[in-house]
């Protein structure tokens, strides 16, 4: 299955630079006691239960995600039918090609919603959550889930989130712990942030990824 999954602009880097293979993310809601918490392994991947519930990962291990980033539409071409998407990480950007009818096709109105969907808002940045799938470059294989404690992460995973400082590579935990917390502190907004931050030691879902081709649809 193809699924989406939201990146920030320096871990977008890091995928491309081959650092980031892991990510975690905040299970919701959350497990009223730790008492309540089992995992589970039957399919190979990592469930939750609590309360009489179970809870399942959003992502499961083969599952295909393909990368929200900050993009725009740079260039349009009304009797090209053609677009061209560029992205605020930097790296290779796409055309995009209107394949429905040639371009003397005395009706233009299938170019004119191909072109205003991709022009919308001009040049500026849009926001990752505004990524269409067809934008998209970068695409993800699952390889495992599991569940664990935000505040359980080893050095070595935090190497493999994408942290690049000398502290991370020399393997001093307490430092890259510290750069690690504002890290994640720095993704958590708004009412989330007492429930969710580093410090509140929040359950999360631990998913390993690796690059891979553009799935056929």
């Amino acid at each position: 299955m193809i699924k989406p999954i939201l990146f920030n602009t320096d871990m977008v880097k890091a995928i491309l630079e081959g650092r980031k293979t892991i990510t975690r993310r905040v299970i919701k809601p959350q497990p009223k006691t730790d008492s309540t918490v089992t995992l589970f392994s039957t399919f190979d991947y990592a469930d939750i239960s609590y309360d009489g519930a179970l809870k399942l990962s959003p992502y499961q291990p083969g599952d295909i995600l393909y990368v929200r980033e900050t993009w725009r539409c740079w260039r349009a071409h009304r009797y090209e039918a053609t677009a061209d998407i560029k992205y605020k990480a930097g790296g290779d950007g796409i055309r995009l090609y209107f394949s429905n009818g040639s371009t003397d096709n005395p009706n233009r109105d299938d170019y004119d919603s191909f072109i205003g969907k991709w022009w919308t808002g001009g040049y500026g940045w849009k926001p990752s959550i505004h990524m269409p799938k067809e934008a998209a470059r970068i695409f993800l294989r699952v390889t495992n889930v599991s569940v664990a404690r935000i505040q359980d992460i080893t050095t070595k995973d935090i190497q493999k989130e994408g942290l690049t400082s000398m502290a991370v590579f020399a393997g001093d935990k307490e430092i890259a712990r510290q750069e690690w917390a504002l890290l994640w502190d720095g993704t958590i907004t708004g009412k989330d942030y007492n429930k969710y931050c580093f410090s509140s030691n929040p359950w999360v879902w631990v998913i390993e990824f690796e690059r891979t081709e553009k799935p056929n649809e």
